[in-house]
């Protein structure tokens, strides 16, 4: 079973609500799955616009909020989303921390709904007021998922389901069924915006899958929106993923170890490299404002210019694409792009074609390679060129592409190889990270 978007970032002040606080609104109609998803949908357009979160909300007296909410409803003829909507969210999210019901449920039920969730989630204070404020505009609701089956915000379809598996299945659950499979065990996600919830998330992690060495923005940033970017990463490293048919889990895990952390900040207003705004390189900014997205430093694509031509030939990128990076070295690199967007699209044309000629290389020698393998080969062509054919045959030739046996560790790792030329060392932790990413519900298996 796998719980989802269960947290609720809202600022850390204050704690757990208190159970024998009244609840003005508790008579409020109960929102229905379908409004559960629009409001879900509201607030990740909030996200994406940069508005989610902002301190701006805070300011009544100019009714931020409702501004924002009246221009979504004019974006999107149809939605049920308004203003009245807030006290009913509020009215759901207060029921739901209390266990006495919610959206109809028994005293009962809920309490045994609210054992999926994450507990930091429970935790948080639900917003008092009227207004939709900075803490409210990241007043999700939890999403369900169990085995292949999305639930979204309909709880109650969840519950039904989940109360009424047979006692078979639920020991199976517990014990695995006869084809090896367990009970999906994932570290409940962290609240993001508590230092100290996150730092115990990555200890957890280290614990599980061992030392990040230095990795934990990888596993922390999935949700946010680096610099130039048209919203969440974890979004715009799908669609480009996606349109290419590669896996978006990678795509995100060779994107950050190549300098894409870099583009993040963290909540003092320092970047991830510790560089204060205004700073040289705060945020991967290095003066370009035409084509402000670093390709050298920010998507590991110091050649991208020169390979250009051959991704339009082959058919990975279209002939216009030219416009949206700088193409020719002068005062500032013919790899940088306009937007991290448009950057994320290259890297995956450009994987995609790495992945095609080491299908092509494998077919011709007769050579089987899992998904794991070609994924690893992949990466290895990408970053090395045809350096990878040479490192594939000789795996090949000693048995370590049979179950993966290259990967568990290091195959040569007492040979005395440079760093800069140690392929395995560069490669197989982007390949592992994107594994457990997807492991951990960070990315979905089927992305």
């Amino acid at each position: 079973m796998v719980i989802f978007k269960q947290y609720s970032p809202v600022d850390s002040a204050g704690g757990g609500g208190d159970e024998d606080k009244p609840q003005p609104v508790k008579r409020l109609k109960s929102l229905t799955p379908a409004e559960r998803r629009e409001w879900n949908d509201f607030l990740d357009n909030m996200q994406r616009d940069g508005v989610g979160g902002s301190k701006d909300l805070d300011q009544t007296d100019k009714n931020a909020g409702s501004s924002y909410i009246e221009k979504y409803r004019k974006d999107n003829p149809g939605t049920s989303v308004n203003m009245d909507m807030v006290a009913r969210v509020q009215n759901d999210h207060n029921e739901l921390r209390s266990g006495e019901s919610f959206s109809g449920m028994s005293p009962e039920q809920t309490r045994v709904l609210r054992k999926q969730l994450n507990p930091e989630y429970i935790k948080r204070a639900v917003p008092e007021g009227s207004a939709l404020g900075s803490s409210m505009s990241r007043m999700y609701y939890p999403e369900f998922k169990r085995g292949g089956k999305n639930y979204g915000t309909d709880a109650e379809a969840y519950f039904k389901d989940f109360a009424t598996i047979p006692a078979k299945s639920k020991e199976e659950e517990k014990t695995g069924d006869k084809s090896g499979k367990t009970k999906e065990d994932i570290i409940p996600h962290p609240n993001y915006d508590d230092p100290a919830s996150r730092a115990n998330y990555l200890k957890q992690w280290g614990k599980k899958y061992g030392d990040l060495e230095h990795r934990g923005d990888t596993v922390l940033k999935v949700n946010e929106v680096p610099r130039g970017a048209s919203g969440p990463i974890k979004q715009v490293a799908t669609k480009a993923a996606k349109e290419y048919g590669i896996d978006p889990a990678l795509l995100y895990s060779s994107f950050m170890e190549e300098g894409g952390s870099g583009l993040f900040k963290n909540k003092d207003g320092t970047d991830t490299r510790g560089r204060k705004p205004g700073e040289y390189g705060y945020q991967g900014f290095y003066g370009d404002k035409e084509f402000p997205i670093n390709g050298n430093e920010s998507l590991g694509m110091p050649n991208f210019n020169q390979v250009f031509p051959d991704l339009v030939a082959k058919g990975y990128l279209p002939k216009d694409f030219k416009s949206k990076f700088r193409g020719k070295d002068g005062e500032f690199s013919g790899n940088d792009f306009k937007t991290l967007d448009d950057g994320l699209k290259a890297k995956a044309a450009w994987m995609k074609m790495s992945y095609d000629e080491v299908d092509k290389y494998a077919k011709d020698k007769g050579i089987t390679l899992s998904k794991n393998a070609k994924d690893f080969f992949a990466l290895a062509d990408f970053n090395s060129g045809e350096n990878f054919k040479k490192i594939l045959k000789r795996y090949n030739d000693e048995g370590l592409l049979k179950d993966d046996k290259f990967l568990k560790e290091h195959p040569h790792k007492n040979e005395q190889i440079e760093a800069k030329d140690d392929v395995w060392a560069h490669i197989a932790p982007r390949v592992k990270m994107a594994q457990n990413l997807k492991k951990e519900k960070q990315f979905d298996d089927g992305d």
